[in-house]
């Protein structure tokens, strides 16, 4: 699914999961079009609350989870954009879209896309998403529906 991603959309593709408890990274392959983001690679369980995957799958959590989760592993800032506020921060993953898009919350030169995991709190939810150049993701436009086409697609990890 990641493979044919990248290949359509030259763009980074991710596939997060929660891993011991931790929002992480499962699988992380480049695109030439994605600024290089040294930190993001497979085992990655850091900045939940800064990247769109770790967003994306906090919200699958119920509230007093997130809570804790974000409690635990604190909100540190990463950019001028990254939310650090845990009650600014709740609220936002209380009302995501079906697709997040951010832009500069986790680097300041990037921008993510990803869908929200379908299922219920507690289930093992699984998260895909793009990277690309700050600014480069709109919703409905190409590169959000290159992502939701792959999302049909069975994963590999």
């Amino acid at each position: 699914m990641l493979t044919e991603l990248v290949r359509s959309t030259g763009h980074s593709a991710y596939l997060g999961t929660f891993i011991e408890g931790r929002v992480a990274m499962v699988e992380v392959l480049e695109g030439h079009r994605s600024p290089h983001v040294e930190d993001l690679i497979a085992g990655y369980d850091e900045a939940a609350h800064a990247t769109s995957i770790g967003r994306a799958l906090l919200s699958t959590l119920t509230v007093d989870e997130r809570r804790d989760y974000l409690k635990r592993h604190g909100c540190p800032s990463f950019t001028r954009e990254t939310v650090t506020d845990f009650a600014e921060l709740q609220a936002e993953l209380a009302t995501l879209p079906p697709v997040v898009i951010e832009d500069g919350r986790f680097r300041a030169e990037m921008s993510c896309a990803v869908l929200l995991p379908r299922g219920s709190p507690g289930q093992h939810a699984a998260a895909i998403g793009l990277s690309g150049p700050r600014g480069c993701f709109v919703p409905g436009g190409r590169l959000v529906r290159a992502l939701t086409r792959a999302s049909r697609q069975p994963s590999s990890a």
